[in-house]
């Protein structure tokens, strides 16, 4: 597998396709604001699908190694009813 980088920066209302071998299971919600919680809740709950949440300042890094975050925000795992917040350098299990 190789490196792939994503930004929750750029343009609004701007959809990245990715090939899931990338991710594995997660969607990707750019451009988070806590606002956008109770929708991204539902859409967990409607399509069982666990979502990283990507601030303005944040991205993330796919690697062998795993999904590393990297900008000066953290992002956030919705899994189920969870919210996880995930820092600077640390890994998405």
């Amino acid at each position: 597998m190789g490196t792939l980088f994503l930004s929750g920066g750029g343009d609004a209302g701007q959809t990245q396709t990715i090939d899931k071998r990338f991710v594995k299971e997660y969607s990707i919600w750019c451009h988070y604001k806590y606002e956008n919680d109770p929708l991204i809740k539902k859409y967990v709950k409607e399509y069982k699908a666990p979502v990283i949440s990507l601030p303005e300042e944040t991205g993330i890094l796919v690697s062998d190694t795993g999904i590393q975050v990297i900008g000066t925000k953290p992002a956030y795992v919705y899994q189920g009813e969870r919210k996880t917040v995930i820092y600077h350098d640390h890994f998405i299990k």
